[in-house]
């Protein structure tokens, strides 16, 4: 499970050291997780507006289908802790064991489904997500529609409604039924 970590960080050249929180500086964030319509940095959290550059974790996902982007977010670790808080303890004990299971693979994880281990170019739809510090990369996972629908599944019913109803607060736009959402790879 990622631990949020509220020390204050500066964002100095990527040297794949540990931080204080067992994360590693993998580098700056990469152009293709910049927000797609911008061709830009996220700067604030899609729920709160709050910025993402004030020296704690936030998180980027983007959800695929072949090579198109079809959602995007940031959140800020305050916003995520928030929206956790909601969940059922059923839910948190598949939630804890998803998030054993990619930390196993992360090395794999950044170009592979952290589940199943496919390769991204085996893979249609996927979904990832990259932790971040100020500008630069901590973590990133990425996991295959099949595996996270195989995960969803397993969460309960009160913790899928919390998700869906926060997704569409953060993304009105989308319909629920025209994509599915990726609930795993939400930063728990």
């Amino acid at each position: 499970m990622i631990e949020f970590n509220d020390d204050d960080q500066s964002a100095g050249a990527a040297d794949d050291s540990d931080h204080s929180d067992g994360m590693r500086d993998r580098g700056p964030i990469p152009r293709d997780f910049y927000q797609e319509c911008e061709d830009a940095p996220f700067t604030t959290c899609q729920a709160c507006t709050e910025t993402l550059h004030d020296g704690r974790e936030y998180f980027i996902v983007k959800a695929y289908h072949a090579e198109r982007c079809v959602v995007e977010f940031a959140l800020c670790g305050v916003c995520v802790l928030e929206l956790s808080g909601e969940f059922s303890e059923e839910s948190w004990r598949v939630i804890r064991e998803s998030s054993s299971a990619i930390q196993q693979h992360l090395e794999v994880a950044r170009d592979a489904c952290a589940y199943c281990q496919k390769s991204e170019g085996e893979l249609l739809s996927r979904s990832k997500m990259i932790v971040c510090r100020y500008d630069r990369v901590l973590e990133q996972a990425m996991i295959c529609d099949a595996c996270d629908s195989a995960s969803q599944e397993r969460l309960s019913a009160k913790t899928r409604d919390e998700i869906d109803d926060f997704m569409q607060e953060i993304l009105p736009g989308v319909p629920a039924l025209e994509v599915d959402l990726p609930r795993l790879l939400l930063p728990f």
